[in-house]
């Protein structure tokens, strides 16, 4: 049975506060890596259970059951993922942007009779709705069928349309506060609660994914390179990296992003947000570079990470990124 996590007291009360006069779109929206999703998934599993409680799902009818296999006839669930535009919303079918054919067909689900107490789309990550996705859902929001429910889930709503988000009851979801989330982390085993909670930019389940001896050996051979700064070895490394698997080049822009971050706020503030095991390191490259060239450098990793779906050439693209990174630092240095 889907679960809040204990953090999110604040939003359930909320939501439980809709079912005498549900609102024909809910936007719950909140950092990444704080349990929207399972939130959600909670929510309408209450919501379309056939025996709830006052506080939950029986978890035993056939809605429950239907919605926990990802099967249930009044529910459509529009992800996305990397797949071309103009895909099918279907169970199973993700896509890298939301487009205007995936949100038709939504609408059209919405037509449809329900088979239980109503008809729900359920928009994962609503911010990627390009421009036309969304003035084609703008229709709906309007003049939503009877017995309907969109339900909008983000963590970037200043990317939604402003006609859309007005025509949503949002839902704030923040993240918990860090005692909160250490604790929480600790009962999940996690051997550094405090590191990768800082890692994950405070946001206690991207933290769990941190949890893994191999991950964290490449970010240490990563911040090494880093810490080096030394252009002599660009090639070399980026040849390396070079051979990563998707997921992992994105995890290294990730962490260089961080690592930017720190250098940046050290510079400013005195401060370290995310890589507080490598402080010294740390305070050791901040004086050498240019504050304005850190700022240009990081802006840059920005369009980087948007555009980093799809590189042309992923060891030429370290190449140029690495070799810029240490130029940084061979200036004053």
């Amino acid at each position: 049975m889907h679960q809040p996590y204990p953090w999110q007291s604040e939003p359930v009360r909320q939501l439980r506060a809709m079912r005498t006069r549900l609102p024909h779109a809910v936007l719950l929206q909140g950092p990444a890596g704080g349990g929207k999703r399972a939130l959600a998934g909670a929510f309408l599993q209450w919501l379309l259970c056939a025996h709830p409680t006052a506080e939950q799902a029986c978890g035993q009818c056939d809605s429950c059951r239907w919605l926990l296999a990802a099967q249930h006839p009044d529910v459509l669930e529009v992800d996305v993922a990397a797949a071309e535009e103009g895909g099918e919303a279907t169970p199973g079918r993700k896509l890298a942007q939301i487009g205007v054919d995936s949100i038709r067909q939504a609408v059209d689900f919405l037509r449809i009779g329900a088979h239980g107490p109503m008809r729900v789309v359920w928009i994962h990550q609503a911010h990627v709705m390009n421009v036309a996705a969304s003035n084609a859902l703008l229709k709906t929001l309007e003049e939503p069928p009877d017995r309907t429910l969109l339900l909008l889930v983000t963590d970037q709503p200043a990317r939604l349309l402003p006609t859309v988000l007005s025509r949503c009851h949002a839902v704030r979801h923040p993240l918990p506060d860090r005692a909160g989330a250490l604790e929480w982390l600790a009962g999940q085993g996690v051997a550094q609660p405090g590191l990768c909670l800082d890692l994950a930019g405070g946001a206690p389940l991207a933290a769990l994914a941190w949890n893994d001896v191999e991950r964290m050996a490449r970010r240490a051979g990563w911040l090494e390179m880093l810490a080096r700064a030394d252009s002599a070895r660009v090639w070399n490394e980026a040849e390396q990296l070079a051979r990563m698997e998707h997921e992992a080049y994105l995890d290294w822009i990730d962490v260089l992003q961080r690592w930017m971050y720190d250098l940046l706020s050290l510079r400013m503030v005195g401060r370290i947000g995310y890589h507080g095991d490598c402080a010294a390191d740390l305070q050791s490259l901040a004086p050498r570079a240019d504050v304005h060239g850190l700022v240009r450098f990081a802006q840059r990793l920005t369009e980087v990470r948007r555009t980093s779906a799809h590189p042309l050439n992923v060891q030429l693209a370290v190449e140029d990124i690495l070799l810029d990174y240490c130029a940084l630092f061979e200036a004053q240095g």
